[in-house]
């Protein structure tokens, strides 16, 4: 699954720190270029953009759950970049960037799927909306149901 993120075009620049892009996940905002985060892990991601990206440029990535995390340019292919992260993210913080990110498809060209997509008359996968409380509740309610009908066919109760 690949994530879709915006690069905004201004540099961040601080006393305190180094000049470096920032990289919005999800992002709504037509400000900025379009990524495609291909990979995210704890310790960096597979980014294809057109921006002209710099072996060594850092980046400032806002991940939900920890905020911002800074990830360093390590090679390019094109328009593929790998990052690394300069200090390793917290799992929870990749799971929570895919769970929260609208899905595209590589290379497809569609647009990530949202509720305007489903009014459009778009399919929706309903069950991936569910939360895995709700999940977990019908699963379990379905097999108690149909173990009480196996008892009953054979007459237990």
């Amino acid at each position: 699954m690949s994530l879709t993120a915006r690069l905004e075009s201004t540099v961040v620049r601080n006393r305190r720190i180094s000049p470096r892009r920032k990289l919005r996940l999800g992002s709504s905002s037509r400000r900025g270029l379009k990524v495609i985060i291909h990979n995210l892990s704890t310790t960096g991601m597979l980014v294809q953009t057109e921006a002209d990206l710099q072996i060594s440029e850092e980046l400032e990535v806002e991940l939900p759950e920890i905020g911002s995390a800074r990830a360093k340019v390590a090679w390019r292919s094109d328009d593929y970049f790998g990052c690394q992260f300069i200090t390793a993210i917290p799992t929870v913080a990749v799971s929570a960037a895919i769970l929260r990110s609208p899905a595209v498809q590589p290379n497809s060209g569609e647009e990530p799927r949202t509720d305007t997509n489903a009014a459009r008359g778009k399919s929706r996968d309903v069950a991936a909306e569910l939360s895995f409380g709700t999940k977990l509740r019908i699963i379990v309610g379905t097999s108690l149901a149909l173990w009480a009908l196996i008892l009953w066919v054979f007459g237990v109760i």
